[in-house]
Order: structure tokens, then sequence, then C-alpha cells
């Protein structure tokens, strides 16, 4: 029993010793006179020379706390606040006095949260016209934008979209006219007769021209038998038209990223089924097209137009907006280009007479009337 009291004493003072030395150690040794930290000092990390962490530095500026349509007066209570923002970040022009902002007008629509700009605000409501439209902001610098007229079939079926380039293609009909009277050719002819009694008879007139002849001694009058016909021409002009938009743009000139409508409610599976809303009407056709092309490229486009020359838009690949010289087309190009023969008079033909041949038409036609004078028709089907 002695023996074993003696071992139970010796390891408690074992234990003693050593939780001693440990404490002497964590006390930094030497009669625990190791300097204290001080409060809220953050420990030894900072006394090794740690990073110190920078403050922001932060200002005042107005900040919208509800939506501010355009046009509206902003009013004193319920509408901007001063916020803190960081100093670095401030946007420029931000306001930093509430009462510069109250009863000023919003020239654009501000967010909820968004900081209020001096270019933001108006004093009246005739400045707020100066914010323009979204078409003059997407036009590229040095262009022009222009309204040109377009179909199903001028418009590549109606698969241009708004950002596309195309190409303009018009076509002419040529004709002979006299330079003086400006009118179709043959002009009209009227004989004149001196009588005996030197009176001068005119004869009824009629169309055709005076020309030499083998089988009498004077001139013969040659006359037409139908009206002349007109002579068409194709050709390319305006290259990398940018399209600015297809179709009307909207009255208030927002045409970019428009909210889509709000979808129709879905009753629910225990609520009475009410009467379904009537069908959305189906947006007619684009009849018209907007295109930004050089200053020099409107004035083409304005005159054909005012020509009533046919145009023909041509889609360009997506980046692809590299000058592509083209040759006019004619009906001498079409034949020696693609070796159209001219069929032989034969002694044989088919019947009934071929008088013409399947056209089909989808925009109007614009055709010569008898007189000469440009007549539209009627679209074909």
């Amino acid at each position: 029993m002695n023996r074993r009291v003696l071992i139970l004493l010796l390891l408690v003072v074992v234990v003693i010793v050593i939780g001693g030395a440990v404490l002497f150690l964590q006390g930094g040794g030497g009669g625990g006179g190791g300097p204290t930290p001080a409060p809220g000092g953050g420990g030894g990390a900072q006394q090794a020379g740690g990073p110190t962490a920078t403050p922001i530095v932060m200002t005042q500026i107005v900040v919208a706390i509800q939506e501010l349509p355009r046009g509206i007066t902003i009013p004193e209570s319920g509408a901007v606040d001063l916020r803190p923002w960081p100093a670095n970040a401030v946007p420029e022009n931000a306001e930093t006095d509430v009462r510069n902002v109250i009863g000023r007008i919003a020239r654009t629509d501000i967010a909820r949260e968004q900081p209020v700009l001096s270019t933001l605000i108006v004093e009246n409501l005739r400045q707020i016209a100066a914010s323009g439209s979204e078409a003059a902001a997407v036009i590229p610098q040095g262009l022009r934008a222009i309204a040109v007229p377009m179909d199903r079939l001028t418009g590549v079926a109606y698969g241009i979209q708004d950002g596309d380039y195309v190409d303009v293609i018009v076509s002419f009909l040529f004709v002979d006219v006299d330079p003086n009277f400006q009118s179709l050719k043959p002009n009209k002819l009227s004989i004149i007769t001196v009588k005996p009694d030197g009176s001068i008879d005119f004869s009824p007139p009629v169309q055709g021209e005076l020309q030499p002849s083998n089988f009498t001694q004077g001139p013969v009058l040659v006359s037409p038998t139908e009206v002349q016909r007109p002579r068409l021409v194709t050709q390319t002009t305006v290259q990398s038209a940018f399209v600015v938009h297809v179709g009307n743009f909207p009255l208030d000139g927002k045409f970019i990223a428009r909210p889509a409508p709000p979808p129709t409610p879905t009753p629910a599976e225990n609520e009475p089924t009410k009467q379904a809303p009537p069908p959305t009407p189906t947006p007619p056709f684009p009849d018209i097209i907007t295109i930004a092309v050089s200053p020099q490229d409107a004035v083409v486009l304005t005159w054909a137009i005012e020509s009533r020359i046919p145009l023909t838009l041509v889609l360009r690949p997506a980046r692809d907006t590299a000058p592509n010289p083209t040759t006019a087309v004619t009906l001498q190009y079409m034949i020696e280009n693609y070796q159209v023969a001219q069929p032989p008079a034969l002694p044989y033909a088919l019947e009934p007479a071929l008088r013409s041949i399947r056209r089909l038409v989808i925009g109007n036609e614009i055709s010569l009337s008898p007189s000469g004078t440009g007549t539209t028709g009627t679209p074909g089907q």
C-alpha cells in the first residue's frame, strides 16, 4: 500500500511540473512580464506587420427611391433622397442636393435606386424633346435614314430584320422620245396641201416617220403597229445599307426592346370557365422599311421613288459590308452571257398560238398605256 501511494504522489508531481512549464512558455517566459496586447488591437497578426484594411470613403448623392417615368415632375416627397455612395464611384454629373431635383422634369425614365444625373432632368417640357428618337441613336455616324417602300417580293419575303444590311437594285424602262417635245416617238405628221386659191389644208395627223422610198419619187409615211416597247435595264445602286427598322415606328419613337404584352391569365382548375377573350389581331405585313445610307445615296433613292422606279432589296450576309461591283443587265446581256439562242422561223407552228408565257406578279405592275402615260395595274395573283 505504501508503494502504491508513493507512485501516485510521483505522478502528481510530474503533472504539476509539466503544467507549470506549459504556463511559463505561454506567458512569454521569465515571470510573466511579457507585453499585454491592447484591447481590440488585433492580436499578434498586426504586430507582425500584416496588411491593414483601407476604409471606404462614402459621400451622399441623390438617388431615385421610386420609378420616375419620362415626363414626370419630380415631387417633393417619396421620389428622391440622399443615399451613401462610394466616393470613387460617383457617376459624372450626379446630383448631390435634393433641392436641385425637386420640381424638375424627368427627361428619360429613371429606375428605382438609380443615381439622378443633371443630364436626366430638365426645367420644362420643351427641353424634354432634346432626348431625341431611338432611330437617330442607332444610325451609324455619317449616314442618313430614309424610308423606302417594300412588299413581299421586293423585301426578301419579309425576311429582313432590324440591324441587317441590304443592297438596293433598281429597274429602268427606257423609251425613245423627241428631244423637243419630250414625248414618245414617233411623232404625228400632217400633210400640208396648198390649194390653188392660196389656202392651206392640213390632213388628219398620223403617227409615223417620213422615210425615202424605192418605189415612188417622194417619201413614204411609215407608221408603227403598236406603242413603242420600253427597254428594261436592271442594276445595283446602293450597297451595304443599314436597316434601321422594318415597318412603321411607334409614335413615341421607342422601338428598341419594347416590353412584350402581358400574358393572358390562365383560369384555375376550380374556377368557372369564362368566355374566351377575342383573338389578338394579326398585325399587317410591313410595306415600308427605313435604311441608313450615305447623304448622296439618300438623294438617289429619293429620285428613284419620285420617278416611280421599282426598288428591290437584297439581303446581305451578316458582317459582309464590302462593296461588290455588278454589271447592268439588259436583254442583250441575257442573250450573250447565257447563250440564249434565237429560235428559227419554221414552216410549222403550235396551235393555239402562243401569245404570252406564264408570269408571276406579286406587287403593283406599272405599265405604259397607249397614250404613253404610266398607269398602276392591279396586283397579280
